[in-house]
């Protein structure tokens, strides 16, 4: 992980640098001040900026694995080829430019270094950057890098144009626009837009209405985008912006070193010629789609776990409440078996009562039927159901039974049920229907007294039943 940046501005007058370190906070303001090195500042400058002042500096710094140094050397090392690209994907654009570096550079390719920028313009069309620079002089800086332990740590190395665009893309400004710079006496035009440098080159032999008509024919987007870089030029200087970057860094005017950690900080890849093959920070959903695809598995594992622990309480609970209901059932079941003996009393006491108060008048009518039967006559039994009175009885002639009951006055209406049978010479068994009214009139004494024989064979013969 990248804890540390130290940017370097070497081959001149003077060597500046920078020092960075990572915060807690996210994004380019996560990160502060470091100085690279006890008794330096955070970011200063040296008197000496050639490769033994370089050395000089780099033996004072304690080697850090965590640390990412960029160096950025004059323009004059290197070469710059500006390429228009058809519309490609990053990978075939690249593979495109490599394809024709024997025809692209002016040295042998083995005697180079080399590093390829792409730019994709808004107008869709994509603009390469070749920067090389020769091997012998480059290697120079190596050595000392690598005689100093800080040649694993290179991260960055390339000319200042490409660095300061990156500076430029992050800062709060309209983009496309142009920047002419001079610094030891070289001029040099550079076109920003969002993705960094698109073009860059020598404007030495342009005057500035040269520079002018050059932009506007290749990038017509800039406008009156075109601005000074430094205290010299006939362009207006460029106008002080809120950068992305943190806001205590000084200008890149000022420290050009600044430059040089601004494509870390951008998220932009930076060049690098030391040799490797040229890089390419692209966008692949792929390893994203695994971190997501991680994380919800892992989101998943928990809640799973989480449902299962609150399953497990949720089932221990379910049978301690069930355990509880046992129990209160086993100590209910006398209760129940009460309140069902309870119930059971309350309806006999209800049969009871309407017994007893159907009573006087059962034996009222049976009575009046009685006192008026004919000798020889008596009911075997006697069934009370809703006012309707059944009777089985036997006598000498069913039809002076059925007569007699007629004539009380507490019978509605009476008549004969199925058939009359014979039983024995002299005797009849029939079965009379009686239907009783709602109300039971008032009525005095008998007025046919029986035989108290025959009465008391009546009454006591006839068997009486109450079914409601």
């Amino acid at each position: 992980m990248i804890r540390e940046l130290l940017g370097i501005h070497a081959g001149e007058d003077q060597l500046y640098w920078v020092g960075l370190k990572r915060g807690l906070k996210p994004g380019p303001g996560g990160w502060k001040p470091a100085a690279p090195a006890p008794g330096l500042d955070a970011a200063g400058s040296l008197p000496d900026g050639s490769p033994a002042g370089l050395r000089s500096f780099l033996e004072r710094i304690h080697p850090s694995g965590g640390r990412r140094l960029y160096l950025v050397l004059p323009r004059r090392y290197f070469f710059i080829r500006n390429l228009e690209l058809p519309s490609l994907p990053p990978e075939d654009a690249l593979a495109a430019v490599e394809n024709s570096l024997k025809i692209s550079v002016h040295l042998p390719v083995n005697e180079i270094y080399y590093d390829v920028q792409l730019c994709r313009l808004a107008d869709g069309r994509t603009h390469g950057l070749l920067v090389y620079a020769v091997r012998r002089e480059i290697d120079i800086w190596l050595d000392i890098l690598h005689a100093t332990g800080c040649r694993n740590r290179l991260a960055g190395l390339g000319p200042p144009a490409l660095f300061v665009g990156a500076w430029l893309a992050r800062r709060r400004r309209p983009l496309p626009l142009a920047v002419v710079s001079t610094r030891a006496g070289e001029r040099e035009l550079t076109v920003v837009a969002r993705c960094g440098t698109c073009f860059s080159a020598a404007a030495d032999d342009l005057d500035d209405d040269g520079v002018r008509r050059l932009v506007a024919r290749r990038y017509p987007d800039v406008g009156e985008h075109l601005f000074t870089l430094g205290a010299e030029g006939g362009f207006p200087p460029l106008p002080s912006a809120s950068p992305v970057l943190p806001p205590w860094l000084p200008a890149v005017d000022e420290n050009p070193a600044v430059a040089a950690v601004a494509p870390t900080l951008t998220r932009l890849e930076p060049v690098c010629l030391d040799g490797r093959p040229p890089r390419l920070r692209l966008h692949r959903p792929l390893p994203w789609l695994l971190l997501i695809a991680v994380l919800a598995a892992l989101a998943a594992v928990g809640l799973s776990r989480r449902a299962t622990t609150r399953e497990a309480v949720v089932a221990v609970a379910v049978e301690r409440l069930q355990a509880e209901n046992h129990k209160l059932e086993r100590e209910l079941e006398p209760l129940e078996e009460r309140r069902k003996l309870a119930r059971h009393a309350a309806a006999l006491l209800g049969d009871v009562d309407a017994f007893m108060r159907r009573r006087p008048r059962l034996f009222t009518v049976l009575e009046d039927v009685a006192g008026r039967l004919p000798e020889d006559a008596w009911f075997m039994s006697v069934t009370l159901r809703k006012n309707v009175l059944t009777m089985d009885g036997q006598a000498p002639e069913a039809l002076a039974v059925l007569d007699a009951v007629r004539r009380s006055a507490h019978v509605r209406q009476a008549r004969l049920h199925g058939t009359v049978s014979k039983i024995g010479a002299d005797r009849e068994r029939f079965r009379i229907i009686v239907d009783l009214p709602e109300e039971m009139p008032a009525v005095g004494a008998a007025a046919v007294s029986l035989p108290a024989g025959a009465e008391s064979e009546a009454v006591s013969g006839a068997a009486v039943k109450e079914a409601e």
